[in-house]
């Protein structure tokens, strides 16, 4: 059970292969996940930035989104990770120590969105309405907070033009592979 605005709510937990073949079963395509664990699912264990293009950003754009992403990360001396996300997007991530709660965290990642903006407003925009984004990657620190999820890695994604699939490493939806986080100097 987990603890909601509402009360609680029952959650699935996908923690063996029986449970996987169960789900794929009951017709579930994509997996998300909590950026926290089970045991403490207050206390987050990673921090995910979205980038989402709009408009005419496609996903080379996404990808140089990507690189300046990790790049002020690794400056800061930490070993984030890109994965495709199975739409047009990618998501930057990083494993973290369980110590603070999200609104540290999220704040923290806001902190950072914020100086990637400043740093190259040309490429980031923190603006969540689409249609003021122009040709923007919005840089969504919002999956960072209690109860949101972000897709999982190796999970196939639904696709209403083309059934279910997932994004390769060049951006391209493929049908019924399994998509992978990438390792970023080799394909960014």
């Amino acid at each position: 059970m987990v603890e909601t605005e509402k009360g609680k709510a029952e959650e699935i937990m996908c923690n063996n292969k029986k449970s996987l073949i169960y789900l794929a079963d009951q017709g579930a395509v994509g997996f998300h996940i909590w950026p926290a664990r089970q045991n403490d699912l207050h206390r987050p264990d990673k921090v995910v930035f979205d980038l989402d293009p709009a408009g005419t950003a496609g996903f080379g754009k996404v990808k140089e989104a990507a690189s300046a992403v990790v790049d002020m990360l690794e400056e800061e001396g930490i070993d984030a990770r890109p994965m495709t996300t199975g739409k047009s997007g990618m998501h930057i991530f990083y494993k973290i120590r369980v110590s603070k709660g999200f609104d540290e965290i999220r704040s923290a990642a806001r902190e950072t969105a914020q100086k990637l903006v400043e740093a190259l407003p040309e490429l980031f925009t923190l603006e969540m309405r689409i249609n003021k984004r122009r040709d923007k990657i919005f840089l969504d620190c919002l999956r960072n907070a209690y109860g949101q999820t972000s897709i999982c890695p190796f999970s196939l994604r639904p696709n209403e033009k083309r059934g279910s699939g997932h994004s390769d490493r060049m951006g391209r939806t493929r049908q019924a592979r399994i998509g992978r986080p990438l390792q970023l100097r080799k394909y960014l």
